[in-house]
């Protein structure tokens, strides 16, 4: 296998992630999936939330930094 290098690193494909610290979770802008964080770091994939049906209580643990994100990205929006 050849090793990556910047002419061919165009072509790899990643997900863009936004942390949430306060609520210890990370959101993908273009899906607005939402994925735990496990203590490790590692994203338990298996356990996305739709950001439209977070609880309540997840809203009210979000800090002001963290809403700050979410309206910077044009994604606290989809929260009202």
């Amino acid at each position: 296998m050849k090793n990556p290098n910047k002419e061919n690193m165009n072509e790899v494909i990643g997900i863009k992630l936004i942390e949430l610290e306060s609520v210890g979770c990370v959101i993908d802008p273009d899906t607005l999936e939402i994925y735990p964080l496990f203590e490790n770091g590692a994203l338990d994939f298996g356990n996305a939330v739709a950001l439209y049906d977070v609880s309540t209580d997840w809203l009210n643990a979000l800090s002001e930094g963290d809403k700050n994100l979410l309206v910077d990205y044009g994604l606290y929006e989809f929260l009202n």
